[in-house]
């Protein structure tokens, strides 16, 4: 493949959502047009990911730098295993969760206005995964930021309002604090590009290393939701529309994942800044908070959002363990994080239009009338409990495993204990809404594709994920981020 076509693989993950959006913005009110745009533009950009992916195979991580600019001063793109597999998961999300949202949001007033700030959204995901410097890191993550406040507001009543404040008060706050971080990085190394930084922040004071890296580390806990930042994510997830709230789900917490697996692996190496006992704490803690919270919830969506938050905790934990195999362990988790949460939440919306509510101890019948639904819900269940052979069972076995060899025994504890928990708090949704007949008529007995086809998609990937587990086992130990050498030669224009 050329280096034209390898250039312009690298530049389509962000430039065809914004493309889309922009066309959809045009329609006007010619919601067809924008329909059948919506799935065009969303499966190319699947395709390009694909081609990216299999691209990072064949010649390890590329790069291109943009405006004739040589690194380290060009703003860069770049692709290696870790910043693929992930664009590729996101475009496979957003794709199923765009079938649903062209119907799950039809009758929004700004229903258009909806389709756009999804692509934004996922315009900006793709961008923090692939670019090569700290100051556009922040850029995405505003772009991000305005993609989310928009979906948040738009034909939102006084309660959407408020969780949206609270989301934006805090990832302001989180944008200010890393913005901070950035200016005393550059100010002390002169550099921004990842690579360069690689090198140029290991000379740097221990005190100073400690201090900026506290300041990263807080601005990537509040975008990740980590204990105790994480209060922004369960007052506004629940109040979003269904297919809106699974986008949000599986992606925008896992960019701030992906930044601090970066910055501690790449930039400054966990256990040279003197906060990897602090962070394993903050695991633990951020386990604990969101299944506490989860089994508090009688809101389908509310008790779903708190899981997103103990899930979160395995991540963290993974990161604070910083070994080559807790770190494999949190890419194998990550991918399954963001399959599973989608999931779960595509889930909760199909159970939100069959009652028009979320409350599920006022549902009831739903395995007889919806079994294909009762089925995918258990299999979502189990592999978030870390049953075998699905694909959280693997995440959670690799995590524990280095847990256990690193020492690392209470957090690994902490982990069986917020698993266990993890399946009583769904298996309640499962026995409420699920096993127990139905009072009346029940729910409808139709199969709605829209929904659906989407959830059985979404459950067959989870369950591919833990049946052939190897091939993406052995992605995330290539990914080899204890080891950038490949990282750091391609970003700097070294290899390719």
């Amino acid at each position: 493949m050329s280096s034209s076509l390898t250039s312009l693989l690298l530049v389509l993950p962000v430039l065809l959502p914004l493309v889309s959006s922009l066309l959809i913005f045009s329609c006007g009110k010619h919601h067809r047009l924008a329909n059948n745009l919506l799935p065009l533009f969303a499966l190319l950009h699947l395709v390009v990911a694909v081609a990216l992916v299999v691209q990072v195979e064949q010649l390890g991580p590329v790069s291109v730098n943009l405006g004739n600019w040589p690194a380290p001063f060009a703003i860069s793109f770049i692709a290696d295993r870790l910043s693929s597999i992930l664009v590729l998961t996101t475009s496979l999300v957003a794709l199923l969760v765009m079938i649903t949202a062209r119907h799950d949001l039809a009758d929004q007033p700004n229903y258009l206005l909806h389709l756009v700030g999804m692509n934004v959204l996922v315009a900006g995901v793709c961008g923090a995964f692939m670019t090569g410097d700290l100051f556009n890191l922040y850029v995405w993550f505003e772009v991000i930021l305005i993609g989310s406040f928009v979906l948040m507001t738009l034909d939102s009543d006084r309660n959407r309002i408020e969780g949206a404040t609270k989301y934006v008060a805090l990832n302001l706050v989180s944008t200010l604090v890393f913005l901070l971080a950035i200016g005393l990085l550059y100010g002390a190394t002169g550099a921004l590009n990842l690579a360069d930084l690689h090198t140029r922040a290991s000379e740097l004071p221990v005190e100073y290393r400690l201090l900026i890296a506290s300041l990263f580390m807080f601005g990537f806990a509040i975008k990740a939701a980590v204990f105790p930042l994480y209060s922004w994510l369960p007052a506004s997830y629940h109040l979003l529309p269904g297919a809106t709230a699974a986008l949000f789900a599986a992606l925008p917490t896992k960019v701030g994942i992906y930044a601090m697996l970066r910055f501690f692996s790449l930039v400054m190496p966990l256990p040279e800044t003197g906060l990897q006992p602090v962070l394993a704490w903050l695991a633990a803690l951020t386990m604990l908070v969101g299944v506490a919270g989860a089994l508090a919830q009688p809101d389908v969506r509310r008790k779903m959002s708190f899981l997103i938050i103990a899930s979160i905790g395995y991540l963290v934990m993974g990161i604070a363990i910083f070994t080559p195999l807790s770190i494999t362990g949190t890419i194998f988790y990550l991918v399954h994080a963001m399959v599973l949460k989608a999931l779960l939440l595509l889930v909760a919306a199909r159970m939100n239009s069959l009652y028009g509510h979320d409350d599920f101890e006022n549902m009831g019948g739903l395995a007889k009338a919806q079994p294909l639904l009762a089925v995918c819900f258990l299999i979502a269940i189990f592999s978030m409990a870390g049953f075998p052979p699905f694909s959280g069972f693997w995440g959670k076995f690799i995590l524990v495993r280095a847990g256990i060899e690193a020492g690392y025994g209470a957090l690994v504890g902490v982990a069986l204990l917020v698993g266990l928990l993890t399946l009583f708090a769904l298996l309640r949704i499962w026995t409420r809404a699920f096993w127990r007949t139905a009072e009346g008529d029940g729910p409808d007995t139709d199969i709605d594709w829209n929904y659906d086809g989407p959830i059985l998609v979404l459950t067959l990937i989870s369950l591919a994920l833990g049946l052939y587990m190897v091939p993406l086992y052995e992605w995330a130990a290539g990914a080899n981020l204890l080891n950038p050498t490949d990282y750091v030669d391609a970003l700097l224009g070294a290899s390719r």
